[in-house]
Formats: structure tokens, sequence, C-alpha cells
């Protein structure tokens, strides 16, 4: 996005997580969670973070769209990036995937609700 951009994100994460000024990945070890996370702003949001070294779950409805996250960050690594199909409307859908997320990750350190 134009407001924010990819250098000022890193930045910001510096900042946030006291990491330094030549670190060029300042979330590694951070886990995010995007809500909408298939489309748009959601996936751009995801591929920045991705970058920076974050573990990234991505949750949204569009399964063929979280198919083609994946590809766009060319990635097989299933330990930093996690896509879960949910449906906002069917809580029980919510609670499960929040189950399996809270399982693996007993910390979340950004979340993002685009959805």
């Amino acid at each position: 996005p134009a407001g924010l951009s990819k250098k000022k994100l890193i930045k910001l994460a510096r900042k946030r997580f006291q990491k330094g000024e030549d670190d060029d990945k300042p979330m590694d070890g951070r886990v995010v969670v995007i809500t909408g996370a298939a489309g748009g702003i959601g996936s751009e949001l995801c591929q920045t973070l991705y970058s920076l070294g974050s573990t990234v779950i991505a949750l949204d409805r569009n399964t063929n769209g979280l198919m083609d996250l994946k590809k766009s960050l060319q990635t097989t690594d299933d330990k930093r990036l996690l896509t879960f199909t949910t449906h906002h409307e069917d809580l029980a859908s919510v609670s499960a995937v929040a189950d399996q997320i809270k399982t693996s990750f007993p910390n979340i350190d950004v979340l993002v609700n685009n959805a």
C-alpha cells in the first residue's frame, strides 16, 4: 500500500521488536494471524509480513485464493505459512480453527482482522 510501504513496515517492526537497524527480517519468530487473507489487502499483508520473517496464519473462506497465496509466496514451508479455510458466519468453523491455532501457537504477536 502506498501509505505504508515495506520500508516503513520494516522500520516499525525493528522498533517494536527491538531489532537492529540492519536486520532485514525483523519479524523473525513472530506469529501473525490475518483474516481475509486470500485477496487484496489481506494477500498483500501476508506477502509483506512473510517476507519480514514472520510466521503467517492466513484465514479466508476462499480456498482457491489461499492456494494462490501459497503459490505467490513460492513456499513449501508449512511451518511459516499456514492457511485455513474459515467461514466467519459459522462460529463452529471459527472456533475449530482458533483451537488449532492456540494448540500450535500459544502466543500471537499480531492480529489483522481484515475479513
